[in-house]
């Protein structure tokens, strides 16, 4: 026996009324709705489906068509030993907040973290793969590396997650590139056909619990973050890389007030309450005294150097 709780017809009688009948069960439904085949109509079959057969089908999962994209910093658990606590929560911080900071440039969909990593979803691979390049390229100046995948495919919408055998190839993907990588499935290269963007073979591979083989490719090394975003993936071609050199205003802009002054308080020093412009000054002299150009004088090799 059904009743909807708000019906204007009194549900008290339809209790009684299902106590006298013998092995019935009574079933109280969500709505307001008289006529049981109005409203919400699905729970009222599911009912009768249960009834009439023994068994109740699950719901179908809803489906997306989307580009998945997963990122993850290299060498994480050995950069933490080295760091400690304090500091790779700091760095960590720091790496989170570049993340957002390109996934929100670029229209991305952050859908959950690994603690040193990321998944998100675009609505093509004509964002995802920009928003990939420039999270390599931003994190650098944290002096460390992330690797990356993406592929499209559909993907079930589970709440807030996502779910699906897309996610499985996307996150295999992800594991087979080196530091500093983008790795893309054939499909994806497809998808993106026309655009100027150049790729090289990485061969094919069977991903583990994904059936049959996959190509793999790898977005071309001399293609940055700013050549996507305008357009010029075709025709910018770099000679060769110079030795990476850190601006002062550069890893200055890049922390946020809160970071600069928790590595002030790390790295010795000790602001007045209220005093932001000292922590920053301090900071300032600290990052000055690494050197102009060696890579390793950056933000991790600060850390590690207090």
């Amino acid at each position: 026996m059904l009743h909807r709780r708000d019906d204007f017809v009194p549900i008290g009688p339809a209790r009684r009324l299902a106590a006298l009948i013998p092995e019935a069960r009574f079933i109280e439904l969500d709505g307001a709705d008289h006529s049981l085949p109005i409203g919400d109509t699905e729970s009222v079959v599911a009912e009768i489906e249960e009834f009439v057969t023994g068994e109740r089908r699950p719901p179908e999962p809803s489906r997306a068509l989307l580009t998945v994209l997963f990122t993850d910093i290299v060498d994480s658990t050995k950069l933490a030993a080295d760091l400690g606590d304090a500091r790779w929560r700091i760095l960590l911080d720091e790496h989170n907040r570049v993340v957002r900071r390109e996934l929100e440039s670029h229209q991305g969909r952050e859908v959950k973290t690994f603690g040193d990593g990321f998944l998100a979803t675009f609505d093509g691979p004509a964002r995802a793969i920009p928003c990939a390049s420039a999270i390599t390229e931003a994190v650098r100046e944290l002096n460390i590396e992330v690797r990356a995948g993406i592929h499209t495919g559909e993907t079930e919408l589970l709440g807030d997650d996502i779910g699906g055998m897309a996610v499985h190839i996307g996150a295999r993907v992800s594991s087979l590139s080196q530091p500093g990588e983008l790795l893309v499935t054939r499909t994806v290269r497809d998808l993106v056909a026309g655009s100027g963007l150049e790729f090289s073979e990485r061969g094919t591979h069977r991903l583990k619990g994904v059936p049959g083989e996959w190509e793999v490719l790898a977005l071309a090394a001399d293609v940055g973050a700013n050549d996507l975003v305008h357009g010029r993936a075709s025709v910018a071609r770099q000679a060769e890389a110079a030795p990476r050199k850190l601006p002062t205003p550069h890893l200055h802009g890049g922390l946020t007030a809160p970071g600069r002054a928790s590595l002030g308080l790390l790295l010795g020093c000790r602001p007045q309450p209220g005093s932001q412009s000292r922590v920053a000054s301090e900071w300032d002299d600290f990052r000055a005294s690494w050197g102009p150009t060696s890579s390793g004088h950056r933000l991790t090799a600060g850390l590690r150097a207090s």
